[in-house]
This record gives structure tokens, sequence and C-alpha cells, in this order.
């Protein structure tokens, strides 16, 4: 999966070619519009969030046209538009039902 510390290596150390580098895992693991659970276990529907920020602050890092603010927004977009179709709780607290199970049932316990 993308490296989790990618763009912000990219932050860190000014470089845009660790920004080049995220944006090819993202579409290298056809990450686009994948629904997968944001959790302790798993970060990347905050990926386009990040990327977006760093494209939408530090355009300097942001090298490839194709993988520029607006495809990062349009990403971000899904991601929380995916988050806001939910339900919440009391209190809002938000309910995400997901059907991925990393582990087959009889493997719980």
């Amino acid at each position: 999966m993308v490296p989790r510390s990618t763009p912000q290596l990219a932050v860190a150390t000014n470089s845009s070619s660790y920004f080049t580098d995220a944006s090819n895992y993202y579409a290298s693991y056809k990450l686009s519009g994948t629904s997968v659970v944001f959790n302790w276990d798993s970060k990347i529907p905050a990926l386009p969030v990040l990327a977006y920020q760093i494209a939408q602050n530090r355009p300097w890092l942001v090298t490839d046209g194709a993988s520029g603010a607006s495809f990062w927004q349009s990403e971000a977009e899904k991601v929380l538009d995916s988050v806001a179709s939910h339900g919440q709780l009391p209190g809002g607290l938000l309910w995400v039902r997901s059907l991925y199970i990393p582990y087959p049932a009889y493997e719980l316990g």
C-alpha cells in the first residue's frame, strides 16, 4: 500500500518526488473510489484529504498536472461524501456500517 509517510516526507523535505511517488502509488493500487474503513489499521481515506491540503498550500510540490489540486479535491470529496452519507448516533458519533471484515468470523473467537 501507499507508504504513510510519503506525503509527509514531501512536505518535510520540500521535495516533489515524494508527492509524485504518493500519486503514483495511489494510481497503481487503484485506490480512487475504494470504500475502505478509516481506523487504526487503515489510513487510506485520509490520503486524498492530505494530498489536497498539500496541493493547495504547497503547489510547487505538485509537478504532475493529472494529480493536481482539482484531482485531489475530487478524491477528498468522495471520501467525505461517503462519511457524511452515513447516520449518526445520539451525541454525534458517526456510525459507518461496513461490510469489510478483515478476518473470517471463526478466527475472531
